[in-house]
């Protein structure tokens, strides 16, 4: 549902926020997270035997909207089931982005324009009328199929439009991993029973509770399809900016560096907001026989991985120019790279993927950034030094991480 050129001006200040560079608060202790160019977001699928994570990076904002590419690596257990990776691009053209009623569940590799209709925003219009009336006329282009089942591009005869309304259930949050912090984000929270032909189907989306970004944040079908964002990682690859400060900060014994262990306490949060006792906590930095050195330590973020495998996946790469910046500033560093899993898989496999991933770091560092492999060692956890619980997606996407650390004393 796309509207005429008389309309393109009235667009510009409620479909793109060209501006926005931080954090917005939206109340106490909740945030808002605006798009900028380079951010990537990362999103968990519940149906899948691994729970594999796909990267959605923002590519482009201009006068025709947002352009997102996106990667996914599954695991060898979905690939011998039949499921497929998934790579591909969409963009959120600036006219839908203003009116349409139309979403898209899913992404189409042959159509990297989905026009009429928006996937991974929601119009202002549709978010307007929810905010101010609490309702919402809606048309959700969809497939039903079995439960895991996966579809080829380009399936347009097996399309439904499901129509009817959603209903505001309110404003909610949703614990996702911002910059490597655990973070309370500020969600709108829509529902409704749509129908198509003889098929009724009940539908949930959360969208980020910001006219300027309006972000989908989670979105569930039935009992067993589920997209949730759990990480969100902000573009800075250079030597100045936030997530540089912190990063150095912290190798240099002045901070955390964001998610890093020195935060942890016995309880914390989990992904409703409710407080949780933590089983296990990371064991003490020191290491041993150096009772008397202190280890720096801080987090990698932005690094993505194929889902069981060490293969680094491209939206990294602001997150290796990151840390191949900060060693060249302090060329009198030598540095451990640190891998940890989440608790999926058995220890010993763990272990390995864990060792095998900081592995990889260190090759990537010393192969596209000349960073000499002699300051480089690295080590391999697994799941033994969890930073947040393992039952829920976004405290697992916690623990799945790679720490640079130091003895920086």
């Amino acid at each position: 549902m796309s509207l005429g050129p008389r309309l393109r001006a009235a667009s510009t200040a409620m479909a793109l926020c060209l501006a926005c560079t931080d954090l917005a608060t939206a109340g106490p202790d909740v945030v808002t997270v605006p798009l900028v160019r380079g951010l990537n977001v990362v999103v968990n699928f519940s149906y899948m035997t691994n729970s594999p994570d796909l990267v959605l990076s923002l590519e482009r904002i201009d006068d025709d909207g947002y352009k997102w590419l996106s990667v996914s690596k599954i695991s060898g257990a979905d690939a011998q089931q039949g499921k497929a990776d998934y790579g591909g691009s969409d963009i959120e053209l600036r006219n839908d982005l203003v009116a349409s009623h139309h979403i898209f569940t899913r992404f189409f590799a042959d159509e990297d324009e989905h026009v009429g209709g928006t996937v991974l925003m929601a119009s202002a219009e549709v978010f307007s009328e929810l905010a101010t009336k609490g309702t919402t006329a809606i048309d959700v282009v969809d497939i039903p199929g079995e439960k895991g089942m996966t579809f080829k591009p380009g399936v347009t005869y097996e399309r439904k439009n499901f129509r009817g309304s959603l209903q505001k259930v309110g404003i909610e949050t949703q614990r996702i991993i911002v910059d490597g912090e655990p973070t309370m984000v500020s969600v709108l929270h829509a529902k409704g029973t749509l129908k198509a032909r003889d098929m009724t189907r009940d539908y949930e989306f959360w969208w980020a509770n910001d006219q300027s970004s309006r972000l989908l944040m989670r979105y569930k079908s039935e009992d067993y399809v589920e997209f949730r964002v759990v990480r969100i990682d902000n573009p800075d690859a250079g030597s100045s900016g936030p997530a540089m400060s912190r990063f150095e900060a912290a190798l240099e014994g002045n901070g955390t560096g964001g998610g890093g262990k020195h935060e942890l306490k016995a309880e914390g949060n989990d992904s409703a907001g409710k407080l949780k006792k933590r089983d296990v906590l990371p064991p003490a930095d020191d290491p041993k026989g150096a009772a008397d050195k202190k280890v720096c330590r801080a987090p990698a973020n932005g690094l993505y991985f194929a889902t069981g495998s060490a293969e680094i996946l491209a939206p990294s790469r602001s997150a290796l120019e990151r840390v191949a910046t900060l060693l060249k500033k302090h060329a009198d560093w030598t540095v451990t790279i640190e891998g940890h899993t989440d608790n999926v898989g058995g220890d010993e496999s763990n272990l390995v993927l864990s060792r095998n991933r900081a592995a990889a770091v260190k090759t990537a560092l010393t192969t596209q950034f000349a960073i000499d492999a002699g300051r480089l060692k690295t080590e391999g956890y697994g799941r033994n030094r969890p930073i947040d619980t393992n039952d829920t997606p976004d405290g697992r996407a916690h623990n799945r991480r790679v720490e640079i650390s130091r003895v920086c004393r």
